[in-house]
């Protein structure tokens, strides 16, 4: 079976816990690119910079978590 390949952008300030989303992607099937960005001016330069096919985000990060993320993503002109 041939991998599906997927880019993503990881919102979280935690390199852990963005390896174990990946992995965990990863068993499932995917052949996965990614970046990994914890501020909102580092997430929207990613999303200028690049097409994602996903945008998977920490919901509690303490300085700009998934409320913002989500307010950024439906106000970025992409």
């Amino acid at each position: 079976m041939t991998a599906k390949k997927l880019n993503i952008l990881l919102v979280d300030a935690s390199p852990g816990d963005a390896r174990h989303t990946l992995t965990k992607l990863e068993q499932s099937g995917y052949r996965v690119k990614h970046m990994l960005v914890d501020s909102a001016s580092a997430m929207h330069s990613a999303l200028i910079d690049k097409d994602w096919d996903a945008v998977l985000c920490s919901y509690d990060l303490p300085d700009f978590g998934g409320l913002d993320a989500l307010k950024l993503m439906q106000s970025a002109k992409i």
